[in-house]
């Protein structure tokens, strides 16, 4: 089925250079390949492998439209790629996306997130194809993912990961054969991710403060929260190599229990590293400034 297929990738980070790699070591052909500003993972793959690498930008113009008439490609195949093709090129080319969550529920930014805050007891991931909204499309293959509660945004991404690139060669397959799909049943349901990032002191339960910690964490050794204005905020690029520890235990009074936190510095700001949680008696965190 790979012989003289030809196929662009459009992707990032670990998880597309993961893909891509095996596209190519089953045989395609892959003459472009697609990136996004949020990373330099799939351009360095791609010059080290002397593969032909555009930023993904150009998706927005027609002039992409040029480029796919100049490869002719079988298919598109996206995994983790930043941006939406056009109606015009989807009436042209058939393209498929791998989406982090199982669909149609959690569509959007930080499925894996989404999944966490809201305590799922499953989560995983869906190849569908592309449509001109973001998300949807027939799907081809998902892949579930139990969890036991206690998992990080991280541990999450590196179990799917470890799927994804068979996944995606099934997927390519299926819709190279001409496979439609199933439809997606329904609209979904999905949570705005940003009115989750503070810590509410005296109102979040434990359980719901520890879902943030493990939704937001970066892949360094624990996460980082900011004190602003009585706020705790997750920090999203601290890294562990940066931290002058200075001591002090913290511990928040929350609804229904108590949280520790040690105090740290990080170029001379305070930050807290959530060392563990506890349900027993703590002491209150003193007001901001006072």
């Amino acid at each position: 089925m790979s012989q003289n297929r030809r196929i662009i990738f459009l992707g990032n980070f670990e998880e597309g250079v993961l893909s891509l790699s095996r596209l190519i070591r089953e045989g395609y052909n892959v003459p472009i390949c697609l990136g996004d500003k949020r990373g330099d993972v799939l351009k360095e793959y791609c010059e080290i492998h002397n593969l032909h690498y555009a930023d993904g930008k150009i998706v927005k113009g027609h002039d992409f439209l040029e480029v796919l008439n100049v490869y002719k490609p079988d298919l598109l195949v996206s995994n983790n790629f930043l941006y939406l093709l056009p109606e015009h090129v989807l009436k042209n080319y058939k393209a498929i996306n791998l989406h982090s969550s199982l669909l149609p529920d959690y569509k959007g930014r930080y499925p894996v997130m989404q999944c966490i805050l809201e305590g799922k007891q499953k989560t995983g991931y869906t190849i569908h194809y592309m449509s001109s909204e973001m998300d949807c499309g027939n799907i081809l293959l998902q892949k579930e993912i139990s969890l036991s509660g206690q998992e990080t945004s991280v541990d999450i991404m590196r179990t799917m990961i470890f799927y994804q690139p068979s996944d995606i060669i099934k997927a390519t397959e299926l819709a190279l054969k001409g496979f439609e799909g199933r439809p997606m049943m329904n609209s979904g349901h999905s949570i705005d991710v940003e009115q989750y990032r503070e810590l509410r002191i005296g109102i979040d339960t434990v359980e719901e403060c520890t879902r943030k910690l493990r939704a937001f964490v970066k892949p360094y050794a624990l996460p980082y929260i900011n004190l602003d204005r009585q706020k705790f905020f997750v920090n999203e690029g601290i890294c562990s190599t940066n931290i002058d520890n200075k001591g002090d235990a913290v511990t928040l009074r929350l609804k229904n229990g108590y949280l520790n936190l040690l105090k740290i510095s990080i170029h001379g700001e305070i930050w807290f590293s959530a060392v563990n949680f506890i349900n027993e008696m703590g002491i209150e965190l003193p007001e901001h400034g006072k």
